[in-house]
């Protein structure tokens, strides 16, 4: 598992990140959502971190290839490799979030536990789950203090679930399992779906009952 090497997407093919962009990686800036989320939701004994500190992540963006439109496209390297590049990021422009973006729903539990042994507990561990298209293994490797997890409600709002009913009944499973691990997460919800909002909440009630969700949605 050490000599695993992480297939990224290196940054300078995106338009959108490309001004923002720190070799093979980006600088994503946020002086507002991110750190709020971060104070919501992670533990407060964590949260010795400023809000100047939060409002910076170190990207990383995973290749891809059902998703990527130049094939093959991609760079290799290792989880400790990665995190040399972030301290480089952290020297030059202050980051002191690793965000990890994951394209593929086939992401081990195994090789994300991998990356998160070289991160210092003193710095913020930022990735995205898949709840939709497999079923989650132990979770208990990847529950850290300073790790914070996004779960996008796009898989199943509007008619993404009907058209294939598995999608949703994964996506409850795995946040069941995500909930019993007790892992620090926050639904993302685009505001082209916030009419899907209130009837989730309401899933979330009749799944969970007294479990609290609140402060824990980010609408972009």
């Amino acid at each position: 598992m050490f000599n695993f090497k992480w297939k990224v997407q290196p940054i300078q093919n995106n338009q959108t990140h490309k001004k923002n962009s720190f070799g093979d990686f980006y600088i994503r800036s946020d002086n507002n959502i991110f750190p709020e989320i971060v104070k919501n939701v992670l533990p407060l004994e964590l949260i010795q971190l400023t809000h100047t500190d939060l409002e910076k992540q170190f990207v990383v963006q995973l290749y891809n290839e059902h998703y990527s439109d130049v094939s093959n496209n991609y760079k290799e390297y290792t989880s400790r490799e990665l995190m040399f590049k972030f301290y480089d990021a952290m020297a030059e422009h202050g980051c002191k979030t690793f965000c990890l973006v994951v394209l593929s729903p086939l992401l081990s539990i195994e090789k994300l536990a991998n990356l998160l042994l070289e991160l210092p507990p003193v710095y913020i561990f930022h990735s995205n789950l898949i709840l939709g298209r497999k079923q989650f293994s132990n979770l208990s490797d990847i529950n850290v203090l300073n790790a914070l997890y996004s779960v996008d409600l796009d898989e199943i709002a509007g008619n993404n679930c009907l058209t294939n009913l598995s999608i949703e009944y994964l996506f409850w499973n795995n946040l069941h399992k995500i909930v019993e691990a007790d892992l620090n997460f926050y639904f993302r919800i685009p505001n082209k779906n916030i009419d899907f909002l209130n009837p989730f909440k309401d899933k979330l009630i009749k799944n969970f009952g007294n479990y609290t969700f609140d402060n824990r949605f980010l609408i972009f």
